[in-house]
């Protein structure tokens, strides 16, 4: 990460798991052991579309903030 000048996001989720997305994630701390596909998907679109997270490694796992809420508080 030191040796690049791309911008990048790295984002680790814990387990995928495939159930359906509940649209509420915790970034930036782990706290289960799971995530759905369906909600890292939608983590990294709004990741994408916004600057905030630029160079940044994000922990996420399933929670209770609905996602563009908790991509908001990354700020």
């Amino acid at each position: 990460m030191n040796n690049t000048h791309l911008q990048y996001t790295i984002l680790q989720p814990t387990a995928l798991v495939e159930k359906p997305g509940s649209g509420k994630v915790t970034l930036g701390d782990y706290t289960t052991n799971e995530n759905s596909i369906d909600n890292v998907a939608e983590v990294l679109i709004g990741l994408a579309e916004h600057n905030s997270s630029i160079g940044e490694v994000i922990e996420m796992s399933a929670g209770n903030e609905p996602i563009p809420e908790a991509i908001n508080h990354l700020n």
